[in-house]
């Protein structure tokens, strides 16, 4: 017998319906009657679950399936999520930073000649760079939530040792590429005369604004780089 007939007659015997055993496990109904259908397998952790469950041994739940193949398909749906997950949560910050950057540098321009004092600026940015960190923190719950859940060991295993040589190097360049816009658009700022009294100045702040923009896409670089290739930097290479 294979997986799908060995479940259901477990199920059967215990007298548990497909709702009370996908409670139990913490699964929609729905995942259950593809378990039975033979559509698709559980994760690892849940087969480990319905064995204890049912105190049957592997062997005898499994049938006929292949613990390889079960295992090989539960790290692949296990790296898709998690790569999902992390390409989710890169661009996110890399757009809130870059906008809270250009929010800034803007407000900077504007502010210069303006009369104002520092504190006043400062101020008046405090509310964006706390409703910008509150954004992250949101978006950050359900990625923390699939990491914690898939295990600092597996997470780890996920990936080959020429993924991860791969993944650094990615993270190398990206970061000059992003360091390279960063200074070059800060540079290019304050060599820029934003004085009132400059005949040009209108001119000279588009100028500003648009290097603090090359600032803001260097951060978001950093940024998005530093979330979705960094992890690689956890794992040693035998």
């Amino acid at each position: 017998m294979n997986f799908a007939d060995n479940i259901k007659k477990l199920r059967g015997a215990k007298n548990i319906s497909q709702e009370q055993l996908a409670h139990k496990l913490d699964v929609s109904r729905q995942a259950v009657s593809r378990w039975e259908s033979g559509e698709s397998f559980p994760e690892m952790d849940k087969i480990l679950r319905i064995r204890a469950l049912f105190d049957v041994s592997l062997d005898e739940l499994l049938g006929s399936a292949d613990l390889d193949v079960i295992e090989k398909d539960d790290k692949k749906r296990k790296r898709a999520a998690l790569d999902k997950a992390y390409r989710r949560l890169a661009i996110t910050t890399a757009i809130l930073t870059g906008l809270l950057v250009t929010d800034i540098g803007f407000s900077t321009i504007y502010f210069t000649g303006s009369g104002n004092s520092l504190a006043e600026f400062w101020f008046d940015q405090s509310f964006t760079f706390v409703l910008v960190v509150l954004m992250i923190i949101y978006a950050s719950i359900p990625f923390n939530s699939l990491k914690k859940s898939v295990g600092k060991q597996a997470a780890a295993n996920l990936y080959s040792e020429k993924e991860i040589v791969k993944g650094r190097q990615m993270l190398v360049r990206r970061l000059l590429w992003g360091l390279f816009l960063v200074f070059s658009g800060l540079f290019a700022v304050f060599t820029t005369n934003l004085n009132p009294e400059n005949e040009y100045v209108s001119s000279a702040k588009l100028v500003a604004a648009a290097m603090f923009i090359a600032c803001s896409v260097g951060v978001a670089l950093i940024t998005h780089a530093s979330i979705l290739y960094g992890r690689f930097f956890k794992k040693k290479i035998s």
